[in-house]
């Protein structure tokens, strides 16, 4: 290991230990350390360098993302503002309509989850939303408070993860 005393890199002329200690912790020098060790995945053979590059991509976030729920309620709930013409910068839609358009698609990840009756919900929408750090908010159209979603909050999370 390199943490080791007595670990020894030739190909740098000294000690692990002080070349590791000489290293700022930032995420080039990161990049670099997982390079390194695909390299020497690669001389270990066998199984290794597939695992290594397998926990790399992991790590990196990279990789092909584009099957999982929260991306395809990102990919269709950005498709419902734009076939009703809400893509622009008041664009507004009530939550609970987002949910009945949503819930037309029966092939959809959220109309096979039991636990929220096989349907997107006001809930299960917020939920899958939160770590974005977009809320749905109260507004008053033609007289009643209503709860839903701005265009203008979400198009940046469309326009990074989409």
């Amino acid at each position: 290991m390199l943490s080791q005393p007595n670990y020894r890199m030739p190909w740098i002329g000294g000690d692990a230990k002080f070349a590791l200690a000489l290293m700022p912790i930032t995420p080039l020098t990161l990049m670099c350390a997982t390079l390194w060790c695909g390299c020497f995945s690669d001389v270990a053979g066998r199984s290794w360098p597939t695992l290594a590059r397998t926990a790399a991509l992991a790590l990196s976030g990279e990789g092909d993302d584009s099957d999982t729920f929260v991306t395809k309620l990102l990919q269709a709930l950005k498709q419902d503002f734009v076939d009703h013409g809400e893509d622009h910068d008041q664009g507004f839609q009530i939550t609970t309509e987002i949910c009945e358009h949503l819930n037309k698609d029966k092939e959809a990840p959220w109309a096979d989850l039991a636990k929220f009756k096989n349907q997107m919900t006001p809930e299960l929408l917020a939920k899958n939303l939160s770590p974005y750090k977009v809320k749905s908010e109260q507004v008053t159209l033609n007289g009643d408070r209503v709860r839903g979603f701005h265009w203008r909050k979400l198009k940046p999370i469309f326009d990074r993860y989409l």
